[in-house]
């Protein structure tokens, strides 16, 4: 919609989501769109039905401003990561792995677990830069997850992490004493 900023969010962390909109009540240029496929009442907030992945994903993650992901417990954060790809910053929590994927002020926003108001902070933080500050902060985020995050380097990754094991394994079944006292981190 013209002249109107866009907020989006998932199921994870459906309520702190819920708990966020309902801040914004006094204001009618920001809309939300709820990928979640959860009835609202607010008339601010558009429902999406359920998307598994792809392309229309990425259709909904490009249109918004800003993600809100308040998530309490994520192993590594791939919705904060494909939001990125597709160049939308991310205003979360700082747990688990997402600090390690979102940069504070980089690509995103990072506040402490369920700090509703640090989280509409950082949403106002990327909704008040200007236009420069706010394409470069999108350059970021891509740059960010297109370098750390893509397929082709999570396989590099794996498959040097197996042969380390291999080797390993294949050390310790020759004998070696040694190999228990210096097994690798990821044994």
């Amino acid at each position: 919609p013209t002249g109107k900023k866009i907020v989006g969010f998932f199921k994870k962390g459906w309520v702190d989501s819920k708990k966020l909109v309902e801040t914004y009540h006094d204001r009618d240029d920001v809309i939300f769109l709820s990928l979640n496929n959860v009835p609202w009442k607010d008339k601010r907030v558009i429902p999406i039905p359920e998307i598994k992945e792809g392309a229309p994903m990425a259709k909904y993650l490009s249109a918004m401003d800003v993600l809100l992901y308040p998530t309490t417990g994520d192993t590594f954060g791939l919705v904060a990561a494909e939001a990125m790809a597709c160049g939308t910053p991310v205003v979360t929590y700082d747990t688990d792995a997402l600090p390690e994927i979102v940069v504070h002020r980089e690509t995103g926003f990072l506040v402490p677990r369920e700090d509703i108001s640090g989280a509409k902070y950082g949403i106002e933080y990327i909704l008040g830069l200007s236009q420069k500050e706010y394409e470069n902060i999108q350059k970021h985020s891509r740059d960010r997850a297109m370098k750390l995050f893509t397929s082709e380097r999570m396989y590099r990754e794996y498959l040097e992490l197996y042969k380390k094991a291999i080797s390993e394994r294949e050390r310790q079944k020759t004998g070696s004493r040694d190999s228990v006292k210096h097994a690798p981190e990821i044994l």
